[in-house]
């Protein structure tokens, strides 16, 4: 058994994972739906994936869904892409997850008494 995994744009916010599954379900097996969050903001970013049990099921879902309109918001639906991985040298995994700069701290002389 061959899993297809789609991705699904333009959600409305109040579409949680349950949901996802739900509009999906008619069209194929559904295996997993997964609602992507911000983690800051604890809200939708608005896109999200679904794993369909076979590739017939992930493209009757896709034909059927891409471009309708739920809760008023016409949602896209595509394969999804394989996540490519990040380029790690040196520091630049550092400076890709802070919004600011590190100032190194002037260092402290002991007391004297």
């Amino acid at each position: 058994m061959m899993v297809r995994k789609l991705f699904v744009g333009n959600l409305d916010r109040s579409i949680d994972d349950r949901r996802l599954a739900e509009l999906f379900s008619p069209h194929g097996d559904v295996l997993q739906a997964e609602v992507i969050i911000d983690r800051q903001t604890g809200q939708s970013r608005r896109f999200g994936f679904v794993e369909m049990a076979t590739e017939d099921d992930a493209d009757r879902a896709m034909a059927a869904m891409d471009g309708i309109t739920v809760f008023d918001r016409s949602i896209r639906v595509s394969p999804a892409r394989k996540r490519e991985a990040a380029p790690v040298d040196g520091n630049q995994r550092l400076r890709l997850r802070l919004p600011f700069r590190l100032v190194a701290s002037r260092q402290r002389q002991p007391h004297e008494e």
